[in-house]
């Protein structure tokens, strides 16, 4: 073969598609393999392997949200308080779409409710928290209570924050955050940010729908286009 005709190399990085050998973990040993891909929530897809020990695979795993340091704690609450939900700006902002007026009056209450917890520290799986999007197919639901939360900022070291899109078992709104306790991490996560992982408490829609409703657009590896919106619209402080 003439490779001399050769005008456009293949440059970094490439985007695998999601599957069991694109994924880390996705080992054809049957000690290892990867059996289970749902792409449904912030970060990377989530897999899940198997281990054989005497024929027995993996159990899930367990375990409640882990908080956030009193101090990260104390600075998250100063975020919700810097938001300006109420401008004019944030309010005609929301009004001039009804995908964005039908959430306009759930925003506020869903960020006082909101709970961070210590996402790379969060052992409890993603099932179990409901870190994942309303549209979830079954198949996904029980993918995902294998994987578990801190799966998502190990994968992902630039990933911010992962939310609850999905009510409690007992029927109360989402309100759970897993933030990046990474410390670049945290030192960039911004009111804005906070307002974003809100509006997926609130929806329940994955990165692409909420940027579809709040007219912007996102790829898979940059959503900060919905925290400029954001911000471009008064709701948050630049």
């Amino acid at each position: 073969m003439n490779y001399d005709s050769l005008s456009v190399p293949l440059t970094s990085p490439i985007s695998f598609g999601t599957g069991f050998a694109s994924l880390l973990g996705g080992s054809a040993a049957k000690n290892g393999t990867s059996v289970g891909v749902a792409d449904v929530s912030d970060g990377p897809p989530a897999y899940v392997g198997i281990e054989f020990r005497d024929s027995c695979p993996r159990l899930p795993e367990t375990g409640d949200p882990v908080d956030l340091s009193q101090s990260n704690t104390q600075r998250y609450g100063q975020l919700k308080t810097t938001l300006t939900l109420t401008s004019t700006s944030c309010t005609a902002y929301f009004n001039s779409s009804p995908s964005r007026a039908v959430i306009y009056d759930e925003i506020a209450p869903a960020v006082g409710r909101q709970k961070a917890f210590d996402g790379p520290r969060t052992r409890m799986s993603r099932f179990d928290a409901g870190v994942y999007w309303a549209t979830a197919t079954e198949g996904d639901r029980n993918i995902l209570k294998r994987a578990p939360v801190r799966q998502i900022f190990a994968e992902d070291k630039g990933v911010k924050a992962a939310a609850q899109g999905v009510r409690f078992p007992n029927g109360d709104p989402a309100s759970s955050v897993y933030v990046n306790t990474n410390p670049l991490a945290l030192s960039l996560f911004s009111p804005a940010d906070l307002l974003h992982e809100a509006l997926h408490n609130v929806t329940g829609d994955s990165d692409s729908q909420l940027a579809g409703r709040l007219g912007v657009t996102v790829s898979r590896t940059d959503t900060t286009a919905i925290s400029r919106v954001l911000v471009s619209n008064g709701c948050a402080p630049r």
